[in-house]
């Protein structure tokens, strides 16, 4: 809880001095340079690491269905498949 405190402390104090591109929020120089250019490699290098638990969910519901559908498949196939041979059977005699 104390971090959305703060979230919401930092809006009512700094919501006019924040422009929306993170990096317009670093002022001009070389070190401040470098700092983009390091912050841009980790955004960049954590945002698989931020989807993979989403994936992860995404994969698990996904196979979930899948599992369900290919089962209701597989019951219905069979039903069919007895359904035919029964016709075929009394068409024969």
């Amino acid at each position: 809880m104390p971090m959305y405190d703060s979230f919401v402390m930092g809006i009512f104090f700094f919501k006019y001095l924040c422009v929306g591109y993170i990096f317009q929020n670093l002022p001009g120089g070389t070190f401040n340079d470098v700092v983009r250019i390091l912050l841009s490699i980790e955004l960049t290098l954590t945002f698989p690491i931020v989807i993979k638990p989403a994936t992860d969910v995404m994969e698990e519901i996904l196979k979930n269905v899948l599992t369900v559908r290919i089962k209701y498949k597989i019951i219905l196939c069979k039903l069919v498949n007895l359904f035919l041979l029964s016709v075929l059977q009394k068409s024969n005699h």
